[in-house]
């Protein structure tokens, strides 16, 4: 048995179920992340980076994209841009 961890692509093609963690071994659940740096961050116009650090994506719209990236072969911007269109 192999722990996987979210997001991860695995989990959007599959029904995984999570570990039982009676421990705390595992540390909880994962979240994503936004990473910047410091130079950019500075480029960036107020109101932009407020709306960066307001993003929550989840884990389940990350799995998604990273299926998109790793299993479909976009490109992580045709992803991204995939996932801001609105559904039609």
């Amino acid at each position: 048995m192999v722990p996987l961890w979210q997001p991860q692509f695995l989990h959007w093609q599959h029904d995984i179920r999570e570990l039982a963690d009676p421990a705390g071994l595992l540390r909880g659940k994962d979240e994503a992340t936004l990473l910047i740096r410091k130079a950019a961050q500075e480029r960036l116009p107020a109101s932009a980076a407020a709306e960066l650090h307001a993003l929550r994506l989840g884990n389940r719209t990350l799995t998604w994209l990273d299926h998109l990236v790793s299993r479909r072969g976009l490109a992580p911007r045709h992803a991204a841009r995939q996932w801001l269109q609105p559904p039609s």
